[in-house]
């Protein structure tokens, strides 16, 4: 069936389905976008104040050159999934 065969009204549904389904994806790309930027400024700081807490932590191991004081240290950072090596 061809589009000039329907009716006024199906042709108007079927408008408004593909516009409200375009709107729909193209609002769902733009908030996955969003999350995916808030999502890695949040990583960001969460790795940043963890970085500037282990300095201030490892100060007085690398001062002193304490292996072992730093290595315990530095373990703590196995618990992040997001840290890759330490």
């Amino acid at each position: 069936m061809r589009l000039r065969d329907l009716s006024i009204k199906w042709k108007l549904v079927t408008t408004i389905m593909a516009v409200s389904v375009t709107a729909i994806l193209v609002s769902g790309l733009i908030l996955f976008g969003y999350e995916h930027d808030a999502m890695e400024e949040l990583m960001e700081r969460d790795l940043g104040s963890l970085a500037r807490a282990a300095a201030m932590n490892t100060t007085a191991a690398l001062t002193f050159d304490d292996a072992r004081a730093a290595e315990d240290t530095l373990s703590s950072f196995s618990e992040k999934p997001s840290v890759e090596a330490a």
